[in-house]
Protein backbone atom coordinates (compact mmCIF):
# COMPACT_ATOMS: atom_id res chain seq x y z
CA UNK A 1 0.00 0.00 0.00
CA UNK A 2 3.17 2.48 1.03
CA UNK A 3 4.94 1.72 -2.75
CA UNK A 4 1.46 2.12 -4.17
CA UNK A 5 0.71 5.30 -2.73
CA UNK A 6 4.33 6.26 -3.88
CA UNK A 7 3.87 5.44 -7.55
CA UNK A 8 0.30 6.73 -8.02
CA UNK A 9 -1.97 9.78 -6.92
CA UNK A 10 -5.49 8.66 -5.86
CA UNK A 11 -6.79 6.28 -2.46
CA UNK A 12 -5.59 2.76 -3.78
CA UNK A 13 -2.56 3.24 -1.95
CA UNK A 14 -4.60 4.42 1.27
CA UNK A 15 -7.16 1.59 1.20
CA UNK A 16 -4.45 -0.95 0.76
CA UNK A 17 -2.80 0.17 4.05
CA UNK A 18 -5.74 0.77 5.89
CA UNK A 19 -6.55 -3.04 4.81
CA UNK A 20 -3.10 -4.49 6.35
CA UNK A 21 -3.62 -2.53 9.16
CA UNK A 22 -6.91 -4.28 9.58
CA UNK A 23 -5.83 -7.69 8.91
CA UNK A 24 -2.51 -6.92 11.02
CA UNK A 25 -5.14 -6.34 14.01
CA UNK A 26 -7.52 -9.31 12.95
CA UNK A 27 -4.33 -11.59 14.10
CA UNK A 28 -4.16 -10.06 17.23
CA UNK A 29 -1.28 -8.25 16.66
CA UNK A 30 -0.94 -5.04 18.33
CA UNK A 31 2.69 -4.03 19.03
CA UNK A 32 3.70 -2.71 15.13
CA UNK A 33 0.40 -1.60 14.62
CA UNK A 34 2.09 2.55 15.93
CA UNK A 35 4.52 2.14 12.47
CA UNK A 36 2.00 1.34 10.08
CA UNK A 37 -0.31 3.86 11.56
CA UNK A 38 2.76 6.15 10.99
CA UNK A 39 2.95 4.72 7.35
CA UNK A 40 -0.49 5.51 7.10
CA UNK A 41 -0.80 9.41 8.41
CA UNK A 42 2.46 9.75 5.81
CA UNK A 43 0.21 8.20 3.17
CA UNK A 44 -2.41 10.69 4.21
CA UNK A 45 -0.44 13.78 4.51
CA UNK A 46 0.89 13.18 0.92
CA UNK A 47 -2.73 13.49 -0.42
CA UNK A 48 -3.35 16.75 1.90
CA UNK A 49 -5.51 14.66 4.19
CA UNK A 50 -3.91 15.95 7.44
CA UNK A 51 -7.03 15.71 9.79
CA UNK A 52 -7.39 12.11 8.46
CA UNK A 53 -3.80 11.93 9.37
CA UNK A 54 -3.36 13.56 12.94
CA UNK A 55 -6.28 10.05 13.73
CA UNK A 56 -4.07 7.67 12.49
CA UNK A 57 -1.10 9.03 14.36
CA UNK A 58 -3.64 9.63 17.08
CA UNK A 59 -4.61 5.70 16.94
CA UNK A 60 -0.68 4.90 16.95
CA UNK A 61 -0.33 7.24 20.28
CA UNK A 62 -3.32 5.17 21.85
CA UNK A 63 -1.96 1.71 20.82
CA UNK A 64 1.45 2.90 22.48
CA UNK A 65 -0.40 3.83 25.69
CA UNK A 66 -1.99 0.41 25.77
CA UNK A 67 0.56 -1.81 25.11
CA UNK A 68 3.29 0.40 26.79
CA UNK A 69 5.74 -0.60 23.86
CA UNK A 70 7.34 2.59 23.18
CA UNK A 71 9.56 1.87 20.05
CA UNK A 72 7.69 4.09 17.75
CA UNK A 73 6.50 6.88 20.56
CA UNK A 74 9.15 9.76 19.66
CA UNK A 75 8.07 9.13 15.99
CA UNK A 76 4.52 9.56 16.49
CA UNK A 77 5.16 12.69 18.35
CA UNK A 78 7.21 14.25 15.75
CA UNK A 79 4.95 13.22 12.88
CA UNK A 80 2.10 15.05 14.94
CA UNK A 81 3.68 18.02 15.16
CA UNK A 82 4.51 18.01 11.78
CA UNK A 83 0.85 17.59 10.62
CA UNK A 84 0.19 20.34 13.02
CA UNK A 85 2.58 22.44 11.79
CA UNK A 86 1.44 21.75 8.12
CA UNK A 87 -2.18 21.64 8.50
CA UNK A 88 -1.57 25.03 10.40
CA UNK A 89 -4.31 27.11 10.14
CA UNK A 90 -2.71 30.58 11.10
CA UNK A 91 -3.29 30.52 14.61
CA UNK A 92 -0.31 30.45 17.01
CA UNK A 93 -2.15 27.51 19.24
CA UNK A 94 -1.89 25.09 16.49
CA UNK A 95 1.63 26.31 16.34
CA UNK A 96 2.32 26.29 19.67
CA UNK A 97 0.55 23.00 20.03
CA UNK A 98 2.57 21.53 16.98
CA UNK A 99 6.03 22.81 18.77
CA UNK A 100 4.86 21.10 22.23
CA UNK A 101 4.68 17.73 20.11
CA UNK A 102 7.77 18.23 18.46
CA UNK A 103 9.56 19.04 22.10
CA UNK A 104 8.32 15.73 22.85
CA UNK A 105 9.26 14.01 20.35
CA UNK A 106 12.76 15.20 21.30
CA UNK A 107 12.91 14.15 24.91
CA UNK A 108 11.57 10.95 24.35
CA UNK A 109 14.13 10.89 21.46
CA UNK A 110 16.73 11.63 24.26
CA UNK A 111 15.58 9.52 26.50
CA UNK A 112 15.78 6.28 24.75
CA UNK A 113 19.07 7.45 23.44
CA UNK A 114 17.94 7.96 19.70
CA UNK A 115 19.65 9.70 18.42
CA UNK A 116 18.60 9.98 14.96
CA UNK A 117 15.05 10.08 15.98
CA UNK A 118 15.50 12.84 17.26
CA UNK A 119 17.58 14.63 14.20
CA UNK A 120 14.27 13.98 12.42
CA UNK A 121 12.15 15.75 15.03
CA UNK A 122 14.95 18.80 15.24
CA UNK A 123 14.57 19.08 11.60
CA UNK A 124 11.05 19.76 11.45
CA UNK A 125 11.54 21.53 15.01
CA UNK A 126 13.89 24.02 13.57
CA UNK A 127 11.70 25.25 10.15
CA UNK A 128 8.83 26.16 12.75
CA UNK A 129 11.09 28.23 15.06
CA UNK A 130 12.47 29.84 11.90
CA UNK A 131 9.38 30.88 10.87
CA UNK A 132 8.83 32.63 14.05
CA UNK A 133 11.75 34.50 13.62
CA UNK A 134 13.68 32.45 16.08
CA UNK A 135 16.28 32.13 13.35
CA UNK A 136 19.24 31.73 15.42
CA UNK A 137 18.05 29.29 17.90
CA UNK A 138 16.51 26.84 15.11
CA UNK A 139 19.85 26.48 13.60
CA UNK A 140 22.24 26.33 16.54
CA UNK A 141 20.00 23.56 17.95
CA UNK A 142 19.74 21.50 14.40
CA UNK A 143 23.47 22.19 14.11
CA UNK A 144 23.70 20.62 17.77
CA UNK A 145 22.02 17.31 16.91
CA UNK A 146 23.58 17.11 13.28
CA UNK A 147 27.14 17.67 14.98
CA UNK A 148 26.87 14.16 17.07
CA UNK A 149 27.01 12.02 13.53
CA UNK A 150 30.29 10.80 12.94
CA UNK A 151 29.16 9.02 9.96
CA UNK A 152 25.68 8.36 7.47
CA UNK A 153 26.35 11.58 5.94
CA UNK A 154 24.93 10.26 2.90
CA UNK A 155 21.60 9.32 4.20
CA UNK A 156 18.48 11.13 3.67
CA UNK A 157 17.56 12.50 7.44
CA UNK A 158 21.38 13.72 7.18
CA UNK A 159 21.12 15.00 3.76
CA UNK A 160 17.75 17.33 4.96
CA UNK A 161 19.36 18.41 8.16
CA UNK A 162 22.11 19.74 6.12
CA UNK A 163 19.83 21.63 3.85
CA UNK A 164 17.90 23.15 6.13
CA UNK A 165 21.24 24.16 8.41
CA UNK A 166 22.21 25.99 5.17
CA UNK A 167 19.50 27.24 4.77
CA UNK A 168 19.54 29.20 8.44
CA UNK A 169 22.78 29.99 8.47
CA UNK A 170 23.32 33.69 8.80
CA UNK A 171 24.34 35.58 6.06
CA UNK A 172 28.73 35.89 6.25
CA UNK A 173 29.67 39.72 6.23
CA UNK A 174 33.00 41.25 4.95
CA UNK A 175 35.17 43.28 6.91
CA UNK A 176 33.58 46.44 6.45
CA UNK A 177 30.32 45.08 5.24
CA UNK A 178 27.18 46.62 7.30
CA UNK A 179 24.72 43.65 8.58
Amino acid sequence: GWANNQENEGDEGIDLIREAISDWRASGAELVIPQFQQVLAAALAECGSYDEALLAVDEALSVISNTGDRSFEADCWRWKGELLWRRREGTDSIHSEAEACLHKAIAIARQQKAVSLELRAHTRLSPLLAARGEVELAHQSLAEIHGKFKEGFDTHDLKHAKRILEELRPPVHSVGDTP
